[in-house]
């Protein structure tokens, strides 16, 4: 049997966060707004790099948030160097100036509705297991990068040490900061 690769997880979990921000127009000059990023983020992703037979899809929750808050659910299935995947958790995108800050939140019960309102009622331990992390414009996209060796191991399975996220219009970059291996996305729909 083989092991699960510990790669895909931050491509497909976290990086989906910043793709709305691919197409902000001078987004140095004026706030990260989620309301003008959430129809980029909307949709179906799918994996274009060799070994990378993954899908993704981003939804948007109704919540009663404010409009700088927006809670996405994200469910990312197929293949990844051969392994199988089913992952799904919720990505809560806010303002903050010029930036923003996302926050992932695993759901580890494969049987919750990610499209009905438990999705967004978490288990203690999935709480404790959420993944912060800020965003800020680069160029005509957004730049991430995680925080410390740990912070997002128990939410994404694998994912320990730095990652590197980059965003331009409908495609996502996912790099290990420590062994450079890369992962790409392609926007297939909205």
């Amino acid at each position: 049997m083989k092991t699960f690769p510990k790669i895909f997880v931050p491509a497909v979990l976290l990086g989906f966060g910043f793709a709305a921000a691919a197409s902000a127009q001078d987004a140095e000059r004026k706030p990260a707004r989620v309301l003008d990023l959430l129809p980029m983020m909307l949709g179906t992703f799918d994996g274009s790099t060799p070994g990378n037979e993954l899908h993704a899809i981003i939804n948007a929750l109704s919540s009663p948030s404010p409009s700088n808050v927006s809670n996405l659910s994200i469910r990312v299935t197929g293949k990844y160097l051969d392994a199988g995947v089913r992952e799904q958790g919720v990505l809560r995108l806010e303002s903050q100036g010029r930036s923003l800050v996302a926050t992932y939140v695993p759901h580890f019960d494969p049987t919750v509705g990610m499209l009905s309102n438990e999705a967004l009622v978490f288990q203690p331990r999935e709480l404790e297991a959420a993944c912060s992390f800020d965003v800020s414009p680069r160029g005509d996209g957004f730049y991430g990068e995680t925080i410390g060796q740990t912070t997002c191991a128990r939410a994404i399975r694998g994912a320990t040490g730095k990652w590197s996220f980059e965003v331009e219009p409908g495609a996502i970059r996912i790099r290990n900061a420590q062994s450079g291996e890369t992962l790409r996305f392609k926007r297939v729909s909205k």
